[in-house]
């Protein structure tokens, strides 16, 4: 009788552990794997010179292309401080291809999401600054 009480008591630590264990692992890249998705990320996409304004729609739909192969290399990131800019920096860098030139109210022009661009990659350098030195 007791034991039959027991089983479906286990049964449940068993399904809890299961479950925290697939929720808690670390499956984050290293530093050292990821920084050079990242690098490759970041140059394979046109410069604000490179696309010109307005920009070449050839160009674009090939930047778009190529953007959308490295970025699945960049997630996830080394670390959880890095998962924002780096998720905004794809988010822009789409906009702006597949826009070609963005014009809304959050990206009114080239010249400003590439100064976001700018301002995320320095974000993400600074992060990966603090990483290397640990």
């Amino acid at each position: 009788m007791v034991i039959r009480r027991f089983i479906p008591v286990l049964a449940i630590a068993a399904l809890l552990l299961s479950i925290l264990a697939a929720c808690g692992g670390d499956n984050r890249p290293s530093f050292e794997s990821w920084q050079p998705d990242w690098e490759s990320l970041v140059s394979a996409f046109p410069t604000y010179d490179e696309l010109s304004d307005p920009p070449d729609r050839a160009m674009c739909a090939e930047a778009l292309t190529e953007l959308r192969t490295f970025a699945r290399s960049v997630s996830p990131t080394p670390d959880f401080s890095l998962d924002v800019p780096v998720r905004e920096w794809v988010s822009i860098a789409e906009s702006i291809a597949f826009e070609c030139p963005p014009q809304s109210t959050t990206l009114p022009d080239l010249d400003y999401a590439y100064r976001e661009l700018d301002r995320l990659e320095a974000e993400v350098d600074a992060v990966l600054d603090g990483l290397a030195t640990e």
